[in-house]
């Protein structure tokens, strides 16, 4: 025997309204961080942000890309990284003292500093 489901016009509108709270609620992004941490370099209009930085040895830098399209971090002899997007990290651990001048190979503009003491 096969159960039938009758809806009022009124319990339609109540489930269209509860669909839409499941819908909403299933939807919701994690919300991009604003405030930057004290180990981080934003990439972000082109720029690396702070362009210069001075920290201790043992120090581990995160780049983050706040640009809508792909950066690189090289510092040719030290380090480098591959092509990352929007929301994307490369983190480098700083066990040497001296100066360390980098930029992205994309955009030869931008160029950084970071000096570890």
């Amino acid at each position: 025997m096969k159960t039938k489901y009758v809806f009022s016009g009124q319990g339609i509108i109540i489930l269209m309204i509860m669909s839409l709270f499941y819908i909403t609620s299933c939807d919701k992004k994690t919300p991009e961080p604003t405030t930057q941490a004290a180990n981080e370099i934003w990439m972000e209009s082109s720029k690396f942000n702070p362009a210069e930085k001075t920290i201790t040895k043992g120090t581990t830098i995160k780049w983050v890309n706040k640009d809508s399209y792909d950066h690189n971090v090289t510092c040719t002899g030290w380090f480098a990284s591959s092509n990352f997007g929007k929301g994307e990290t490369y983190s480098f651990k700083f066990d040497s003292a001296g100066t360390y001048d980098y930029r992205c190979t994309l955009h030869m503009t931008m160029t950084a500093r970071i000096i570890v003491q």
